[in-house]
This record gives C-alpha cells, structure tokens and sequence, in this order.
C-alpha cells in the first residue's frame, strides 16, 4: 500500500459518472494499478469497483462531496475495470481516472 506517494495519472483514461440515486457505471482503462476518485457535486456518493456488471450501494465506500480517494485497482490477480456511483439523495458528478 502506497501513503503519502504522489498519484501519476495514465493521461486519457478520465471518465466521469452523473451519479443519483440510481448507480450507474463507466468503463476503466489503461494498466494503472490505482484509480484516483474525486466528487465533484454536492451530494455524498458512494463507490465501488469490480468487473463486468458493478451496481453501487449506500453500503458501499463513502466519498464526500469535494473529496478525493485512491482505490487500489489490483484484486487478486486481475484489474477491476469497472466503477460505480450512487448517492443516496441528489446528483453529483463523479470522475475517475487510473494511474500509479
């Protein structure tokens, strides 16, 4: 686990979900082993990656409104290409880009 590591971003590999209370989901690409997270609305949303179909719950890691995480993309063996957002109330717009 990396802390306190500065985050190289894989240029070109940004999307962004338009989270409600509904998840919806955005194809990750690139080889990187993290994946850098930042909520851009109002609203808390919580997020959670896998692969094939991913569906986020209220359940799932919490990202404040403002705030940014780093999430390993490296389960055991294999990328997790996906990633989800929900919120519980509201919109907000999520965007998320893979790097080291």
């Amino acid at each position: 686990m990396k802390i306190n590591s500065a985050f190289s971003p894989e240029y070109g590999t940004g999307v962004t979900i338009s989270a409600t209370t509904t998840s919806a989901q955005a194809s990750l690409t690139g080889n990187g082993s993290l994946i850098r997270v930042t909520n851009l609305g109002t609203a808390l949303v919580f997020i959670k990656v896998g692969t094939g179909t991913v569906t986020a719950a209220a359940t799932d890691t919490a990202l404040p409104s403002g705030q940014s995480m780093t999430i390993c993309r490296t389960p055991v063996g294999s990328l997790h290409n996906v990633i989800a957002a929900v919120t519980a109330s509201g919109t907000a717009t999520v965007y998320a880009i893979t790097g080291e």
